[in-house]
Order: C-alpha cells, then structure tokens, then sequence
C-alpha cells in the first residue's frame, strides 16, 4: 500500500510529541481578548509539519462555542481580484447564519467589490497604511472606510472569535505571497479575527524583500506571536522509519528474522548512515511508497531483501 503525503488530523498519531504544543497555541487562540485582529505564524521549513500542527490546533478548538473557523486556500485564486472574491465568499459563507450579523452579507459584498477595483498590486506593501481607505473609493456617499467601520461593528458585537487558516503561503510566487500579505495586513485585519499562518519564514521573507525594506521585519510588522516547529528529532523519525519497514517487509516476506550475512549487511547499512537520509517524515513517506511499489512489481524472486532496501 503506498503511504499518501497527507497531514495527520488526529493526535493519537501524533510521533514526533508536537500535540502539547499545538494545545498551547490553542489555548493563546481561544483566551484572547482583544478585539483588534490579532496574527499567529507557525513557521517551518518544507516537510516540518505545518500542516498537521494546525490540525492539531483546530482539534483543540473543535466544539468551541466561541470559535468561528474560516479556512482559506490561497490556492484558489489566479490574481488579485480572484483572491478577494473567494476570500470575502469563503468568510461570508462561515458567518452567515451567526445571530447579530444582520447587514454583514450587504456589507461584506460592497466592501469586496470596491475593494477589487481600489487596491493596485504596483502599490509596495509597506507604504499602504499611507493611503486611506476613504480616500481610495467613494460612490453615493459610501467609502471603503464607510463599509470597513460597518463590518469592525458587526464584528465586534458578534460574541465569537473568527480564526482565519492560511496555510502553505511559502508555496506562492512572489506577487501571491504579497496579496496573501496585504489582505492579512491591510484587507481584512477586522475586529474579533484571528489568524492563524503557517509559512517557511526564509521563503516567504525572500518574496516580500523590496528595494527599500526586509522582507523578515515587514513579517515581524504583520505577525504577533510565531512558533517555529523544531526539525524532526532522530529517534522520532527512526522509529516511524523502521515502524514503517518492518510493515513493509512483512508484506512481502511475512514475519522475518535477519540471520547470518543478511543480518551482518543489514548493520553496515545502518553504519553506512542509512538512516541519515531521512530528514522528515515526507522522506521517509516517499521512500516507503516508492519501496513497496517497485517491491509490488518486482516480487520475492532472486532479490536480496537488505540489498533491495539499500538500493532503493
């Protein structure tokens, strides 16, 4: 059976000791007060485990009555008007149906739409807090800073806090990563939301680089508190490593016992520092998909066993 690179959701599976973390941040998340938008990043590099970290972190929250969760896909959009429109969509579908939000349909749709038309990506993004909102668009006596002060009033009656997922935001280009950036900042930083990202700090900080700025301190600008996940301990990625072989060999001899030269090839493979190659467990999830596949095709038939690890 080939091992799917899909995040783990529950903790019981939880290897590499990440839950009491992720159960720390859910407790920040679910005691803040203010009604200010407030940014979490969770940061780490490729294969580090955001992605299930942040599971981790909703699972926590899940049943909460005074949690709204939007999720939102920055990989949905093409462009700068495609982002607002799925992003404000996606917010107004998860609260729509809560009690005290009357007009925020009618709000959040103009509020959108004049959005799409006023905000140029030419603008460098540090110097947006110059442009007022008022300033950008008025029609019939309504501005963005009309609508925006319209929806910060819903929401700060609203008696929830609205947790906003962005993940894989170090996966966009650059232009992405800076629309991504300015809707955080700028867009829909709204009363009562909290965000929660999670991003490779290096790469997304190289994207946001400008002539005139850092890309890491404009990334200090927009998040509040970060948590970067440790690299995999050794002994945690070795016992889902062999956890995983042993599986595997079974499935194709039965239950084994190295004896005799197999058992002494076997351990100048681990001293040649077979384990070392595995950095995450993405890697050890590749090389056990791609091991049982060719091992599917191949068969027992004439290949050594421990030579047929080793190659692969």
């Amino acid at each position: 059976m080939i091992l799917p690179d899909y995040p783990i959701e529950d903790t019981d599976n939880d290897k590499l000791r990440r839950a009491p973390l992720a159960k720390k941040v859910a407790e920040l998340v679910n005691n803040f007060q203010g009604k200010e938008s407030f940014v979490i990043g969770i940061e780490g590099v490729w294969g580090s485990g955001k992605t299930t970290f942040i599971n981790f972190v909703i699972n926590e929250l899940k049943g909460k009555e005074n949690i709204i969760f939007v999720p939102f896909n920055p990989w949905n959009f093409s462009g700068q008007n495609e982002l607002i429109a799925d992003f404000f969509a996606t917010l107004h579908s998860s609260v729509k149906n809560e009690k005290g939000v009357r007009d925020l349909s009618k709000t959040l749709r103009s509020y959108a739409s004049k959005l799409q038309i006023s905000f140029s990506p030419s603008i460098p993004i540090p110097y947006l807090g110059s442009f007022g909102f008022g300033e950008l668009w008025k029609k019939g006596g309504t501005t963005l800073q009309d609508e925006r002060k319209k929806i910060d009033d819903e929401l700060k009656a609203l008696p929830k806090k609205i947790v906003i997922v962005i993940d894989d935001i170090d996966r966009l280009d650059k232009e992405e990563t800076r629309l991504i950036m300015k809707l955080v900042k700028m867009t829909a930083n709204f009363h009562n939301t909290v965000f929660l990202l999670a991003y490779d700090r290096a790469r997304v900080a190289e994207k946001l680089n400008g002539e005139e700025w850092s890309g890491d301190e404009y990334l200090k600008k927009i998040v509040q508190v970060s948590f970067t996940l440790p690299k995999p301990d050794q002994q945690g990625l070795q016992g889902i490593l062999f956890n995983d072989l042993d599986e595997t060999i079974k499935g194709v001899y039965g239950e084994v016992k190295l004896e005799g030269e197999n058992e002494k090839r076997w351990g100048e493979l681990q001293y040649a520092g077979f384990k070392d190659f595995f950095k995450t467990i993405r890697d050890i999830k590749r090389y056990i998909s791609s091991l049982r596949l060719n091992w599917s095709i191949m068969g027992q038939g004439e290949i050594n066993m421990v030579d047929f690890i080793a190659i692969e």
